[in-house]
């Protein structure tokens, strides 16, 4: 018997309910206050570290943790580790690990739901190229926070990445005397470590990408 079940314990005994509750019940009850070794829905008893999720990562930008299974489109992925390691716990609907990645997981649409309908996120801006925020070097969340992309603007999320620090990005090898000082993400599947959080400088459909910034819970 583990500390949560010996806990339970005490409660239905200073009830003085254990021989009134149904076993239907009691699974009820356990469910309800969400002492299951493996939860159905997300757990609301960890508070997220922001700082930790961050580091990790800054840590895995651009490189894979061999802890977790990938594949070669792994944005999702990568920023689901970030959350796991800034104390988000896994659940039957969200987690992965060496040998499988849920959908929940690994896939950025589903991702999207996952966080603002059962993980308590909320999105907290949506812009475009015709928005001045979406110009903006800084933008409506924090680090720890989600970033969702819409590459084509048809109401499809593409892909996801991490906002990290901000601050100045690192350079790009392709144009050196490119420069930007703001809020930075890093990301899979193209591996980046402290880009641009709205992606401009490396996404050619920028006009028509439409960006969710999305607050994780605290």
């Amino acid at each position: 018997m583990n500390r949560y079940s010996s806990f339970l314990k005490k409660i239905v005994y200073a009830a003085g309910l254990r021989d009134q509750l149904s076993l239907a019940f009691r699974f009820a009850f356990v469910l309800l206050v969400g002492i299951v070794g493996f939860p159905i829905f997300a757990s609301t008893a960890f508070a997220y570290n922001r700082s930790a999720a961050v580091a990790y990562a800054d840590k895995w930008a651009l490189s894979n943790d061999p802890n977790y299974l990938h594949y070669s489109e792994d944005c999702t992925g990568f920023a689901s580790e970030a959350m796991y390691a800034g104390g988000d716990q896994q659940n039957r609907a969200w987690h992965g690990d060496k040998t499988s990645l849920s959908a929940d997981w690994d896939v950025a649409p589903d991702n999207y739901f996952y966080e603002v309908n059962q993980n308590g996120a909320h999105l907290a801006e949506t812009v475009n190229s015709s928005n001045s925020d979406y110009w903006n070097s800084y933008n409506a969340t924090l680090p720890g926070d989600l970033i969702y992309y819409d590459w084509t603007g048809d109401g499809s999320i593409d892909h996801m990445a991490f906002q990290v620090n901000a601050g100045k990005a690192a350079s790009d090898p392709n144009n050196p005397g490119w420069s930007f000082t703001g809020d930075l993400m890093d990301q899979h599947t193209t591996n980046r470590w402290h880009a641009p959080w709205n992606d401009i400088e490396y996404n050619p459909n920028y006009s028509i990408t439409v960006i969710y910034e999305v607050s994780h819970k605290n």
